[in-house]
C-alpha cells in the first residue's frame, strides 16, 4: 500500500468510527414517549334518512361515539330511545307541524337489523314537504329538519366490455340523467347482485357523492369505474339531496379517509341539534341493469 492510499484508507475509517460513535450516542438517548390522549365523553351519533321511493330507506340509526384506541363496536347501537318524524307544511311563510302526522319509529323491527335501527313501515314521506326529527333518550333531546327535493330521473344506462379475467369479460356501467337547471347534489349508491331493497344505505356496495353546482341543465353521464363482469346485475340509486345535507356527507367522507388521531382533524358538518349526524331527505330514482351485450 502506498502512502497516499494509506492516508485515504485511514481517513475513511476515521469517518466511519466518528459516525458509529454518533449513532451509538443518539441511540442511547432514545426515550419511549407514551402519548396519553384524554378519553372523551360519549356523544350521540345519528344517521336519519327519509325518501319517497323505498320504505326500507326510511330509518334512524342511533349510536354513540367510541374511543379511537378502544373501538368496542358491540355496544354502539342505542336501544330504548323515543324517535319521531313529523311532516310539516308551509303556511304564510311559517312551517307548521301537525301533531296528527307525528309518527313513532321503533327499534328491533327486523331480525337482521342492527341494534339502534329505528323504523316504521307506515312512514311515507313526500317531495316538497319539510320534516322534523325528534329523539329523546336518557335526558338527551335531538332535533333536526330536512326536505325531500324533486326527483332527478335516470334516463338510460350503457355497458362497455373491456378485457378478461378468470374467463369472464370485464364490464363497466354508465348511467345518464338530465341534471336540473339549478344547483343539485347527489349520493349515487350501487348494489351488485343483490335485492333492490336496501335495509339502510350501509347495505350498499359503494356510495359516490356528486356535486353539480357548476354544470346545470345538461345531460350528465357518470361511470362506475369499479370492475364488474358480464352477467352481473347492478342496482343503481340516484339520490338527490339538499346542500346542507350534502356538505355533511362530504365531511363524513373526508373523515373516513382521514389518517387517524394524529392527522389534521375533520369537522363534521352536522345538521342536528343535540347530536352528531344528519337528517337527510332524499328523492330517489332507481334502475336495475343486467350487464350483457345489447
Amino acid at each position: 500500500m502506498n502512502k497516499n492510499s494509506f492516508k485515504y484508507t485511514y481517513y475513511q475509517r476515521h469517518k466511519l468510527v466518528v459516525f458509529l460513535i454518533c449513532a451509538l450516542f443518539l441511540l442511547s438517548c432514545e426515550k419511549k414517549i407514551a402519548i396519553d390522549l384524554p378519553k372523551s365523553d360519549p356523544v350521540l351519533v345519528v344517521e336519519a334518512c327519509i325518501n319517497d321511493y323505498f320504505p326500507t330507506l326510511n330509518y334512524v340509526f342511533i349510536s354513540y361515539t367510541v374511543d379511537y384506541f378502544n373501538p368496542d363496536l358491540t355496544s354502539l347501537g342505542v336501544s330504548g330511545a323515543e324517535v319521531y318524524i313529523t311532516e310539516g307544511s308551509i303556511v304564510a311563510g311559517d312551517t307548521l307541524f301537525d301533531p296528527q302526522k307525528r309518527i313513532l319509529l321503533a327499534d328491533n323491527q327486523f331480525p337482521q337489523s342492527p341494534k339502534g335501527f329505528y323504523y316504521n313501515p307506515g312512514l311515507f314521506p313526500r317531495q316538497g314537504y319539510i320534516y322534523k326529527l325528534e329523539i329523546m333518550f336518557q335526558g338527551h333531546f335531538v332535533i333536526g329538519y330536512t326536505q325531500i327535493p324533486t326527483r332527478t330521473n335516470i334516463v338510460s344506462d350503457a355497458v362497455r366490455f373491456d378485457g378478461m379475467k378468470d374467463g369472464k369479460r370485464k364490464a363497466y356501467l354508465s348511467i345518464f340523467f338530465n341534471d336540473p337547471p339549478e344547483a343539485s347534489y347527489y349520493r349515487l349508491a350501487y348494489k351488485i347482485n343483490g335485492d333492490s331493497l336496501l335495509l339502510g344505505f350501509g347495505a350498499a356496495d359503494r356510495i359516490r357523492l356528486i356535486n353539480d353546482e357548476l354544470i346545470n341543465g345538461k345531460m350528465r353521464e357518470y361511470n362506475r369505474f369499479q370492475v364488474m363482469y358480464e352477467g352481473d346485475t347492478v342496482n343503481t340509486y340516484l339520490c338527490r339531496l339538499g346542500r346542507k345535507e350534502y356538505l355533511f356527507w362530504q365531511s363524513f367522507a373526508e373523515a373516513q379517509n382521514n389518517d387517524g388521531p394524529f392527522a389534521t382533524p375533520v369537522q363534521l358538518r352536522s345538521t342536528l341539534n343535540g347530536a352528531i349526524g344528519c337528517f337527510t331527505g332524499f328523492s330517489i330514482d332507481y334502475k336495475r341493469s343486467i350487464l350483457v351485450t345489447r
